[in-house]
């Protein structure tokens, strides 16, 4: 976990998008920056990161050479100032990792398609992600026969040691979390509008489980 590695950010506000050419970037600084480029992922990614990890200072000649493009570079240097300070603010709360495909506990078979994800914010333990997993995911509004089986058969793989693994949504989602707590199992919620923010709004207390 980058974070872990580097000295802690002492002033947030001297890096949330003013940070100017030539100043020295933290470990977790340069990875946030990536990630709000919004176009970088898979090798691309986790090469321009290395690059950049060796530069004593980071200017605009690093990041070229790191492989960035103009618009990229642009994005890079003058990011969503209110994204990155929440994005550090989140970092700082127990539990809260931000998982580089470098790290040893990230996700192989994600690692293994071409466009991975060059970083994951993961909440709560990250070794649940190396676990077996088995995915489930259905329909938003299941009738009673599915929502019936499809948590006793959530139960029953969690039982047998799988990690379920949906999205959180209502629905079938919904369901395979709820049958996988509710037999003490583990679950994983894969998020696409990240973890700010917990959508749907009714699933909040089942996210916090």
């Amino acid at each position: 976990i980058p974070g872990r590695l580097t000295a802690s950010v002492t002033n947030r506000n001297d890096c949330a998008g003013r940070l100017w050419q030539g100043e020295r970037m933290t470990s977790i600084e340069i990875w946030l920056r990536l990630i709000h480029t919004g176009s970088l992922c898979g090798d691309g990614m986790l090469e321009a990161a290395a690059r950049l990890h060796k530069q004593k200072n980071i200017d605009a000649s690093a990041v070229r050479d790191a492989g960035l493009s103009a618009k990229q570079a642009e994005r890079f240097f003058a990011p969503d100032e209110g994204e990155l300070e929440r994005s550090l603010v989140w970092l700082e709360q127990p539990g809260n990792h931000l998982l580089t495909a470098t790290h040893p506990l990230y996700p192989p078979l994600l690692r293994a398609i071409p466009d991975y994800p060059g970083a994951l914010f993961v909440k709560g333990n990250p070794e649940t992600l190396n676990a077996a997993q088995l995915a489930v995911v259905g329909s938003r509004a299941p009738s009673w026969y599915g929502e019936r089986w499809g948590k006793i058969l959530c139960e029953q793989l969690s039982q047998s040691g799988f990690t379920i693994t949906s999205g959180l949504a209502c629905g079938i989602d919904g369901v395979a979390h709820n049958a996988a707590l509710s037999v003490k199992g583990r679950s994983v919620a894969v998020l696409g509008n990240g973890l700010f923010s917990i959508y749907p709004r009714r699933h909040q207390a089942l996210a916090m489980r």
